[in-house]
């Protein structure tokens, strides 16, 4: 069993150009605020900070080694949830990796990147949602949409590098792919 896995939480940088933030919120990185697990079709955002902590059922998938968790730096956003929820993130693997041992013709392996060259799909990662205050009392719309799509997102990527051929680049795509992380 394989499910994406993304993370979310306030960063010096979040809040300040919507201007949603008091300045001394914007000092060091805050805990993760969301966690997101995706299938194939399906999103799931688990605002943790406003639920005051990590429920149950999702530590019990995050522990778990028979859910594989896939995402771009999802060792990054274990060791994140470790260290701010106590939560051991089990069986993880990088996108990155996986997609550098593939000849995909590309030299960003961003989500953004990957999801353009094997599923033919703009991931849109605009600054406004990414800068945008996580750990709040309720996401935005744009905020929910934002943090499911990464987590569906990596799971179909991670389905298409297990494919063998994996799937050809879209028709005119150049060579390199270059998209903000």
């Amino acid at each position: 069993r394989v499910i994406g896995l993304d993370a979310e939480w306030p960063s010096p940088q979040q809040g300040s150009a919507a201007g949603h933030w008091p300045t001394a919120a914007r000092q060091q990185p805050g805990k993760v605020a969301t966690i997101q697990l995706g299938t194939a079709k399906t999103g799931f955002v688990f605002h943790i900070s406003a639920l005051g902590g990590v429920p149950a059922a999702l530590k019990a998938i995050l522990e778990s080694s028979d859910w594989v968790k896939v995402g771009v730096s999802v060792k990054g956003d274990a060791t994140r949830i470790k260290n701010d929820w106590g939560v051991t993130v089990a069986s993880c693997e990088e996108l990155k990796v996986l997609a550098q041992s593939k000849d995909l013709g590309i030299t960003s392996f961003s989500l953004q990147s990957l999801a353009m060259r094997l599923l033919h799909e703009y991931l849109p990662k605009g600054d406004a949602v990414r800068r945008s205050n996580w750990a709040a009392p309720s996401l935005n719309v744009q905020q929910q949409h934002y943090a499911a799509a990464d987590a569906v997102a990596s799971k179909r990527v991670y389905d298409a590098l297990k494919q063998d051929p994996v799937p050809a680049a879209p028709a005119g795509m150049s060579s390199e792919i270059s998209a903000a992380d």
